[in-house]
């Protein structure tokens, strides 16, 4: 990496920016772009970051892991490539139990509040983002709140 860097230094060429930024990234990128093209991979990796997550006060050198999925969540979870869709009462139960499950403004007293609340279309401003790649986690987006990815009890942060 050294000579890559000292190359740029010397002479800051795109050709030789390209050449740095292909020794610098870590081994672990690829293995993880490999292991997102499994299925369920996205989801499993999106849990190993929870996990991860959770472990880093306990493991501090954890968090360049951690910068890894991170940088790689950026580029595979983008509004892009997601779908925004309106939750309705015909939206697929997995959906409808996440949302019950980490709604954390107006906690939702189960399927029948739910229900009355998605039919009250005027105030009913609930979406989702969906990916191809993990459909059991929807994010979900509501007016003026961040949106939460959420794979079991995980919420990655932003950047």
């Amino acid at each position: 990496m050294g000579k890559a860097a000292d190359a740029y230094r010397d002479d800051p060429t795109p050709r030789n920016l390209q050449r740095l930024q292909e020794v610098a990234e870590p081994a672990r990128q690829e293995l993880f772009r490999h292991l997102n093209m499994a299925p369920g991979g996205s989801a499993m990796l999106v849990e190993m970051r929870s996990t991860i997550q959770r472990g880093m006060r306990a493991h501090p050198a954890w968090s360049s892991i951690d910068a890894d999925l991170l940088h790689l969540c950026h580029s595979w979870f983008n509004r892009g490539f997601l779908r925004l869709k309106r939750i309705d009462w015909r939206t697929s139960a997995v959906v409808l139990q996440k949302l019950i499950q980490y709604e954390a403004v107006h906690a939702i007293l189960g399927w029948g509040d739910l229900r009355r609340r998605l039919e009250d279309v005027e105030r009913n401003h609930e979406r989702y983002f969906s990916s191809h790649a993990v459909v059991a986690s929807p994010a979900i987006e509501k007016p003026a709140r961040k949106c939460v990815l959420s794979a079991q009890a995980s919420k990655p942060s932003e950047a």
